[in-house]
């Protein structure tokens, strides 16, 4: 880094939002708004297509409940890990 520049700092972050999804929780820790979305793409029109599909015709998905709640823990960790600015470890407490 040359003595110029300044070092990386990082956003500020609100403990409900921390990864800066709605625009007024960014507004309220006066954190930057993002520049660009990125978009889902064909293949998570895949995954939702299949889903309905598995609605529609009464069968069951190839992830079962117990996998989808595994992986949706993960992301719930996650949030908590960029909220809490620390490590977390699962399983989460209940």
């Amino acid at each position: 880094v040359s003595t110029d520049e300044r070092p990386w700092v990082p956003p500020n972050v609100n403990p409900e939002d921390p990864m800066g999804f709605w625009q007024s929780t960014l507004e309220a820790v006066h954190a930057q708004p993002k520049k660009g979305w990125v978009t889902f793409g064909p293949a998570a029109r895949s995954d939702v297509s299949y889903f309905l599909d598995c609605l529609a015709a009464g069968r069951e998905s190839e992830l079962n409940v117990a996998e989808a709640a595994l992986s949706t823990e993960v992301l719930v960790a996650t949030y908590a890990s960029a909220a809490r600015r620390e490590v977390v470890t699962l399983p989460l407490p209940r």
